[in-house]
């Protein structure tokens, strides 16, 4: 036998095997979308490995397994975690965060190569990093347990084709705001300095053109991973509006994020405190919260001390990690700096009865951070009859404030310094009771209940998409 008969015996052989594996998935896929379509021996895998980090992605996670665990027992649960935790610990954790009791029905699979999805991993090409670590910390997970759907529930697209063509899962995914866009793209060519552009980039026309090329290949293999997920569900106009651009998705359907409006619309509207200011997120990066001092600052320096003795900003919000910790004592220096820190009161990692004290005692809210995908903590200010002054752009703008109606928008630090001096000394307590109840007739459609039913609904009985 020569060389090149055992090269063409080789090349045969893998073919073979490519078509056998290729026939093999075709078929656990069409299996899968059958059980789960039927809903026969169902089990259902969430991607989501910071499940306890308290923000509105996992309020997402958390009432929607409570929901399948109610109204579908026979379902089998399984959580893919980071955290080293047990279920009955979890659940408490998930109460005291969000006032949701789970039922201790569901699994958790630890995954050990999760650092992996750290952005500190990778201090240069972060995204890509990021993408090609999800898909080894995805094998690990469906290693562990493959379920007949996977559901990735936190914003890593790239597990989608690992559950899809290497383990024939029905994928299913919610996509609270587009991991790569063409505005990401946008801000590098016009050469922006923030926190996704470094200044030496913005300032270095080679740099620039080095990164728009980076990005054009994110954007491509974005597209990719997109069409890998067989329903695509958003959380806002703004998010559909891009994913449906970038992604191009056969099932694509809004699904508002769940707030937690329903204890909030029984709060007290009167005896609040007029200059009692809250503000609710995690403390990441590009919430902005060193703007919420700036606006602080800048209101101080339109009046006398005498006419701020009650002034108060509460700024609320849960830590994912160190780095979320350093950023809240930076913050910290920051208001020390600015001389307002008599004026600033930090409440981190909130309870739930801490946050709804606190929303049931002020007038005000600040929310400062640019194209946020949706914003569940404006709606639940607004819920609560505490009147919002966001920023301008994306999910809030699109879905949820009529400007002067039910909140406020504003573009700059001088339009928020303005609008807030405006509520604290020149509106009538008539004009607030009007704004806060047109505030909550807007925030109905937006409720845990609403968004349970219509994830399961997209989730398990997919008919087509509008």
């Amino acid at each position: 036998m020569t060389a090149s008969w055992w090269i063409r015996y080789l090349v045969w052989s893998t073919l073979c095997c490519i078509l056998c594996y290729i026939v093999y998935i075709a078929q656990r896929l069409r299996k899968n979308k059958k059980r789960v379509l039927n809903k026969e021996n169902l089990s259902i895998g969430f991607f989501h490995p910071y499940c306890s980090a308290g923000g509105g992605g996992e309020r997402v996670l958390w009432l929607e397994v409570c929901h399948l665990l109610e109204n579908f027992p026979d379902c089998k649960i399984v959580i893919y975690t980071a955290e080293e935790t047990t279920v009955h610990a979890l659940t408490e954790k998930v109460y005291k965060q969000f006032g949701i009791r789970v039922v201790p029905k569901f699994s958790l699979v630890f995954l050990e190569s999760a650092f992996l999805l750290e952005p500190t991993e990778y201090p240069w090409f972060t995204l890509l990093g990021q993408a090609i670590g999800s898909m080894f910390v995805t094998f690990e997970a469906l290693l562990r347990y493959t379920p007949n759907c996977f559901v990735d529930t936190t914003g890593f697209p790239a597990s989608m084709p690992v559950a899809r063509f290497c383990f024939g899962c029905y994928v299913v995914c919610y996509v609270h705001y587009p991991t790569v866009s063409k505005d990401m793209l946008q801000v590098v060519q016009q050469r922006q300095v923030k926190y996704n552009n470094r200044s030496f980039i913005a300032k270095s026309y080679f740099a620039t053109l080095c990164k728009l090329f980076y990005y054009r290949i994110l954007l491509l293999l974005y597209y990719w991973t997109g069409k890998c997920a067989d329903v695509v569900m958003v959380n806002s106009s703004w998010t559909r509006q891009h994913i449906s651009v970038l992604w191009k998705p056969t099932y694509l359907q809004i699904v508002y994020p769940p707030c937690s409006v329903k204890n909030l619309l029984g709060l007290q509207l009167s005896n609040r405190k007029r200059h009692w200011i809250v503000s609710l997120s995690q403390f990441r990066e590009e919430k902005n919260h060193a703007l919420q001092l700036y606006i602080i600052h800048g209101l101080i320096q339109r009046h006398d001390e005498k006419d701020l003795q009650d002034l108060c900003l509460v700024m609320m919000g849960s830590t994912r990690n160190e780095h979320d910790a350093e950023r809240v004592a930076q913050l910290c220096r920051l208001a020390d700096e600015l001389n307002i820190t008599c004026y600033i009161r930090f409440i981190v990692n909130a309870s739930h009865e801490e946050i709804y004290d606190y929303l049931s005692k002020s007038t005000i809210a600040l929310h400062t951070m640019r194209d946020e995908h949706f914003g569940i903590s404006i709606v639940e200010f607004m819920a609560a009859g505490v009147i919002p002054i966001a920023h301008r752009s994306g999910g809030v703008e699109k879905d949820i404030i009529t400007h002067e109606k039910n909140g406020y928008l504003a573009s700059n630090l001088e339009e928020y310094v303005a609008i807030l001096d405006r509520l604290l000394f020149q509106v009538s307590d008539d004009q607030i009771y009007r704004i806060q109840c047109e505030m909550r007739k807007r925030v109905v459609e937006f409720s845990d209940e609403t968004f349970a039913t219509e994830f399961t609904r997209h989730l398990l009985f997919p008919r087509h998409s509008t």
